[in-house]
């Protein structure tokens, strides 16, 4: 029989998964810094979670963060692929071998991953400090867009058909495109997916003056009836088709809101760093998604 080990820790937790249900997780993957758990019998927002050590510059929409660096370097350091925790509201049970890990929870706090809807407009996106950070960073020769020819050629094609006619107006030209970015690149989130998300991010913040546009969102929700990615990429696109994000980009819509220019280039600079080219890969669909508004506003004077 499997020894015991009792340990403490207290949690950090994204409102996305509030609030937190009993579940039994198997370990999908395990990196140095955290591990993901999938749970299979139902599909909700909790059916992926990724557990790290407190660390509140990477707070993840799917995210727990133990806040006991001592009990998370235990965990990490039993477990194994396909081990299972059982996630209670109380403690936690690791089901490693040889030692069985019984994690009391002192506290559990949430942190707000939900994005201010409509809250942004054109006008002061043009003047702001995200604009100014956009204009200056090299995004396109630093992201996969750049660095793999497929890629490139769909961006490109983005910017001829954008050149024709506003392509928020176009939903059969617009929808054509989307598909052709669902799923595209490598990685956990393939990098067509990561610039189609930081579109939607930018839909989701920004007010929508126009009311006969093509809504990104709702283009990508539909599509996905036929298409697929990467199942990590899936559950990003499901909490955004709720309104969720990563912390950071909550944080830096906050900071657009109050015009505080102190504060975006730091939540920006967060974004650019996410994975290898994700966080820039979302940058250019942010950039890509102000251009279309600019196009659109442009048509409409």
């Amino acid at each position: 029989m499997n020894n015991v080990r009792k340990l403490r820790t207290s949690l950090e937790v994204s409102n996305y998964l509030s609030p937190l249900s009993e579940q039994v997780y198997v370990v999908e993957s395990i990196y140095e810094q955290g591990f993901n758990l999938k749970e299979n019998s139902t599909k909700s927002n909790q059916d992926r979670v990724y557990i790290s050590c407190q660390a509140p510059l990477k707070r993840s929409v799917m995210g727990i963060q133990l806040t006991n660096e001592e009990t998370f370097q235990v965990i990490l350091a039993n477990l194994r692929l396909g081990e299972r925790l059982h996630l209670k509201e109380k403690s936690w049970r690791v089901y490693s071998r040889p030692v069985v890990l019984e994690i009391a929870l002192d506290e559990v706090h949430f942190y707000d991953c939900e994005l201010p809807s409509g809250k942004l407009y054109l006008t002061d996106i043009r003047t702001s400090e995200l604009m100014t950070y956009i204009e200056n960073s090299n995004l396109l020769e630093q992201s996969a867009f750049y660095q793999l020819a497929p890629l490139h050629h769909l961006y490109q094609e983005w910017i001829e058909e954008s050149e024709n006619s506003p392509l928020l107006l176009d939903s059969v030209k617009i929808t054509r495109l989307i598909q052709k970015m669902i799923g595209k690149g490598l990685g956990l989130t393939p990098s067509g997916d990561d610039f189609l998300q930081g579109m939607m991010v930018m839909e989701t913040m920004m007010s929508q003056e126009n009311q006969g546009m093509v809504r990104i969102g709702h283009a990508v929700k539909q599509l996905l009836k036929q298409y697929t990615t990467s199942q990590v990429s899936l559950n990003y696109y499901d909490a955004l088709f709720s309104g969720y994000a990563n912390q950071a980009w909550v944080q830096l819509a906050h900071a657009l809101i109050h015009h505080d220019s102190s504060q975006v280039p730091l939540f920006l600079q967060r974004i650019e760093n996410y994975g290898h080219t994700s966080g820039k890969d979302m940058l250019l669909g942010v950039k890509m998604y102000i251009k279309l508004r600019n196009d659109l506003e442009g048509f409409n004077e």
